[in-house]
């Protein structure tokens, strides 16, 4: 892949002595994940790390958790350093041994995701790493590439989290900027949109994201409020609604259910898909990027491809036809994590865990959560009609299109609906009413 400017500069900075951490931001679509591929191959000694258990196995890598030893129970206070895991404290994990050997050989360490990680996790990172590299520098010296698009879903926090969170002095919503290991780090801000084939409307979204829409932008989103396109799946904040949507449209199919089961091994952290039931006829959204030769042919699928099931072939792969035109034999896909030791005085991976199923969700609709990370060609969104209880929730549902045409709403777009994460700072009116 050719890289932009602005991607090769971010490339350039890793050789950099003095840059040693690294924020990389930008929309969805924008090229953030060819950075993480770029840097694998550098030849420096990388370790790879995401939030999620998906995230981790998407770039190689361990789980944050997993990999720096830290508690998943509790907030964690910032006072309390990495240290030896005592039961009175179970806040405070063991760390040392085979996990702390990796991270000293480590000359950089890269966080995939990272909008998704609160921020006293990278401060327990940022002690972890302290303690394990005998240095009170930064991360104990270690080069970090932080990469996540900061107007994304923020991550999780429950009230009593929220609470504690509150009380050892970070801010709502809890993202890594409220980080103390982050003060005055620099940001590489990627603004080219490849998602959005017209320029015009990927800026819109970008307007979005910061929470600097105009009444121009509303006004162009709200053509399309009206009925969903055929084939479109509904994207809704809640759980139960997508699981109500979705059950009642299969229950609705006749014939035979085929069931298909997820196998975990050793599997750290959430899983990429659920067991699942499908009839012939019920929609689906493949949730990962793969290509395979069926028949001859080469197959390629992308994350958010849309399309209907019809069976299973000679092979036991689904046949599913896909709504960009083709029809394609999917394979179960097997996803795999790893762990990092050192070997002859060399960074190694190796495979710590596998999750195999078919890579399919049931597809007449589904949270915006679940979304985040696909590209889908109609959507249509399920706005409630009170305030967004989380930000990003609108931001994030419009910018799954490629294009304006694929999009529909059920009711026009307010400006009180965008609740941005960028500019809860700038905008505290804005923040206030939620």
């Amino acid at each position: 892949m050719i890289l932009t400017a602005e991607q090769k500069e971010i490339v350039q900075a890793i050789k950099n002595p003095w840059d040693r951490v690294i924020r990389v931001s930008g929309p969805a679509g924008s090229g953030k994940s060819a950075i993480v591929n770029e840097l694998k191959q550098t030849g420096k000694q990388i370790m790879f790390a995401g939030p999620t258990g998906l995230a981790a196995a998407i770039i190689g890598g361990q789980t944050v958790h997993k990999a720096f030893g830290m508690p998943s129970l509790y907030p964690l206070d910032p006072k309390k350093k990495a240290t030896i895991q005592r039961r009175s404290d179970q806040s405070v994990r063991y760390f040392g041994g085979r996990r702390a050997e990796p991270l000293r050989k480590a000359d950089w360490i890269v966080i995939d995701e990272c909008s998704m990680l609160r921020c006293d996790h990278l401060d327990f990172v940022d002690s972890a790493l302290q303690h394990a590299r005998g240095s009170s520098e930064p991360f104990g010296g270690c080069g970090m590439v932080l990469v996540g698009d900061d107007g994304q879903l923020p991550p999780v926090a429950t009230d009593k989290d929220a609470e504690a969170l509150t009380a050892y002095g970070y801010r709502s919503p809890f993202t890594i900027r409220e980080s103390r290991s982050l003060q005055g780090v620099k940001t590489y801000n990627l603004t080219r949109i490849f998602r959005q084939r017209n320029q015009s409307e990927g800026e819109i979204f970008s307007r979005i994201r910061s929470g600097r829409q105009t009444d121009l932008d509303l006004r162009i989103i709200n053509r399309s409020v009206g009925k969903a396109h055929v084939g479109s799946v509904t994207l809704t904040p809640y759980r139960a609604i997508a699981k109500r949507i979705n059950a009642v449209a299969l229950q609705r199919l006749a014939g035979q259910i085929f069931e298909f089961r997820a196998a975990a091994n050793k599997w750290s952290g959430d899983s990429p898909v659920d067991s699942i039931k499908l009839k012939r006829g019920c929609r689906v959204i493949v949730k990962a990027n793969g290509s395979w030769t069926a028949f001859g042919d080469r197959q390629t699928v992308v994350n958010g491809d849309q399309g209907t099931f019809y069976g299973l072939d000679k092979f036991g792969r689904l046949i599913i036809e896909l709504d960009r035109g083709v029809t394609i034999n999917l394979p179960p896909k097997t996803w795999k994590q790893y762990r990092w030791r050192i070997k002859n005085d060399k960074l190694v991976e190796e495979e710590s865990g596998s999750f195999k199923a078919y890579p399919v969700v049931l597809g007449w609709a589904m949270t915006i959560h679940s979304s985040q990370g696909s590209t889908l060609r109609r959507v249509f969104i399920d706005l409630p009609d009170k305030d967004p209880f989380c930000p990003a929730l609108s931001y994030v549902a419009l910018s799954r299109v490629e294009s304006l045409a694929g999009l529909r709403l059920n009711r026009p777009l307010k400006h009180r609906d965008i609740w941005s994460t960028i500019s809860i700072d700038k905008q505290p009116d804005q923040s206030e009413l939620f």
